[in-house]
């Protein structure tokens, strides 16, 4: 797996796939990404701060079973991948991003990419909120499954200095291999990075000189300490999304307080 870590923020790393010029997963005519909407836990930074002409949005159902907790939902999660694979076709996007602010179980990775590949997109994984829980083994491995990058916050579940990581599997053993991690390498260096800000470098290698040898415990217990607290909740009455399926499988979990009560809930 190579590694770039000279941006110092996760939607820093993100942004090179973003950019529409000659570095940059995207050339300058390539106008079509599918993603996830805000109202359903895509990260704001994607809609507000990608400079395209066209957004296909595209409401992933990835946390839907999650929400609905049941068999049913289940079922129309995997109805919802073969809708998409089509979605795919049809629309012919250059890149698909698999990302969000609530992030409580793995995503299909393997059939989405499978999806991106067959018309010639990429997949980006954004794992910022549960990099730590993928190092540590315990959430689920994007690269293997077909990811093209994986990028991500060196600051959150991966308990590191501020900073961010951008991952990829590719080996460059072929043209187009090459051309793809030049153009990765462009994204970061110069294209949104002109330092390497050597003094996060090293807090970063403790870090994960630490996650090697402690982050499958750490994870598992992060993982762990979510649901035991969602099931607390649930049995002092709040409606916690997830039930039947363990609440998460990551550090987040989902309450549902009703319409405009979120700052009550806060004083409580």
């Amino acid at each position: 797996v190579g590694m770039l870590l000279t941006s110092y923020m996760g939607t820093q790393a993100q942004a090179i796939g973003y950019k529409r010029d000659y570095s940059g997963l995207l050339g300058r005519a390539d106008r079509l990404v599918l993603m996830m909407i805000v109202p359903i836990v895509q990260h704001i930074f994607l809609i507000y701060n990608i400079q395209l002409p066209y957004l296909n949005l595209l409401s992933w159902v990835l946390v839907y079973f999650a929400v609905m907790g049941n068999l049913t939902a289940i079922q129309r999660f995997y109805s919802t991948l073969i809708w998409l694979r089509n979605d795919f076709k049809k629309v012919k996007p250059k890149l698909a991003l698999n990302g969000r602010s609530v992030f409580l179980f793995p995503s299909p990775i393997k059939e989405l990419a499978e999806a991106a590949h067959e018309v010639g997109a990429y997949l980006i994984y954004d794992a910022a909120h549960v990099l730590g829980l993928i190092g540590g083994k315990q959430f689920q491995d994007p690269l293997r499954e077909g990811a093209d990058v994986m990028n991500g916050s060196t600051h959150k579940t991966l308990p590191g200095p501020q900073g961010g990581m951008v991952l990829s599997d590719h080996k460059g053993d072929t043209d187009e291999d090459k051309s793809f991690l030049r153009k990765l390498n462009f994204g970061i260096f110069p294209g949104v990075t002109s330092s390497y800000h050597l003094h996060h470098v090293a807090a970063k290698a403790i870090a994960y000189a630490e996650h090697l040898e402690f982050g499958e415990a750490y994870a598992k217990q992060t993982i762990n300490n979510a649901q035991h607290f969602a099931q607390a909740l649930h049995e002092r009455g709040f409606k916690v999304f997830g039930e039947k399926l363990g609440f998460t499988k990551s550090h987040q979990i989902l309450v549902e307080i009703g319409p405009g009560k979120g700052k009550e809930a806060s004083k409580t």
